[in-house]
């Protein structure tokens, strides 16, 4: 009851468009112009301490004494001008990602900002404060923008929760923990249970999991959507196959319906053969038989449960060719990373078996 009343009464659960959040980040900024040091000293020390940051994630080490902000200049989000010499150029997104190209013509028009108005440098930044996978992000913004995101943001704002008492600031930052809570809280909540937060947030962690354990790539996760009313789904570990090189099987993750469990498929990615059909089919076949054989063996008869999926083949190249149940690879009450961890590896190499 009373997380319900919070939300009722907080700003940011109503203002959910990014222009409400332009304008909190535009607000926060603006405090740090020492000439409002007198005013609030917790919510300026706070501002300071957020643009320093981002002046420090490219090697500028300088106080802080004026600020200078403009919104939707020739639709860069916001702008930041610091001390007169620096501009902060900020992409602030929340469940939209970068599109047209944006993030490159924000960049030369900011650097065309810088030399008419002969600033020493400019400083990109790509802000966002709900999700996006790690593949995704650093494809997107390259080596240009560096990203601040939504674990940033809650970290760097917890510093500040026993100082500031602005209702504005409280509320921006209780709205945001309320969104991570929501992601992480896959953690306690039964399988069974999940929201597609909860999917999110195990993506984010499974992404993060694999490269921490030398385990293959994620390629991507994100929202699938099919005819069938679509799904929050991770993709990765794709394989060549010995006798066609330019096909590859792979394993994907699909939330299930209802919200509830998910299974773990394995696919081909035939799409270099999509314009041939008889070819397409002859080597989808062949794969199933080659997965039905090889989990009739001893090894993976009773452990990993792999059933065929004899379903016609996507337009795109794109088929799934196996699949096991959540029971057999996530389980379906608490969540233990290191077991699911351990149960993805052996279908990680049952696929690499396959592929020979």
């Amino acid at each position: 009851m009373e997380d319900t009343m919070s939300c009722k009464t907080n700003l940011f659960f109503h203002a959910t468009s990014e222009l409400s959040q332009d304008a909190f980040f535009v607000w926060l900024c603006n405090w740090a112009d020492s000439d409002y040091m007198s005013v609030d000293k917790a919510l300026h020390e706070c501002a300071k301490s957020f643009v320093k940051e981002v002046l420090l994630s490219n090697e500028i080490n300088e106080d802080i004494k004026t600020i200078e902000t403009l919104r939707q200049h020739e639709n860069i989000d916001i702008i930041v001008i610091v001390n007169t010499k620096y501009l902060i150029v900020i992409e602030d997104k929340t469940y939209t990602v970068e599109h047209s190209g944006q993030l490159e013509r924000y960049k030369q028009i900011g650097e065309k900002y810088c030399e008419k108005n002969k600033f020493e440098k400019i400083i990109c930044i790509y802000l966002k404060t709900t999700y996006q996978s790690k593949v995704s992000l650093k494809n997107m913004i390259g080596n240009n923008w560096k990203p601040v995101m939504r674990k940033q943001l809650v970290e760097f704002f917890y510093r500040y929760k026993e100082t500031i008492t602005n209702n504005i600031f409280l509320d921006f930052v209780s709205n945001l923990n309320r969104i991570n809570d929501n992601i992480d809280s896959f953690r306690t909540k039964k399988i069974n249970d999940w929201t597609d937060s909860n999917w999110i947030g195990f993506y984010e962690e499974l992404e993060e999991e694999f490269e921490t354990r030398n385990l293959p790539t994620v390629v991507g996760w994100g929202y699938n959507a099919t005819p069938q009313g679509g799904f929050w789904g991770l993709w990765w570990n794709w394989v060549a196959l010995n006798n066609y090189p330019d096909c590859c099987i792979y394993l994907q993750i699909e939330q299930g319906k209802q919200q509830k469990n998910g299974k773990l498929c394995i696919r081909l990615d035939i799409s270099k053969k999509k314009d041939n059909i008889k070819e397409l089919e002859e080597i989808r076949f062949k794969t199933i038989d080659i997965i039905k054989n090889k989990s009739n063996e001893d090894k993976y008869k009773n452990d990993l449960l792999i059933s065929q999926s004899y379903l016609r083949g996507a337009k795109s190249g794109y088929m799934t060719v196996g699949h096991t149940s959540a029971e057999n690879w996530i389980g379906e009450d608490q969540f233990n990373m290191d077991s699911v961890i351990e149960r993805l590896v052996k279908y990680i190499e049952f696929i690499k078996e396959c592929s020979k």
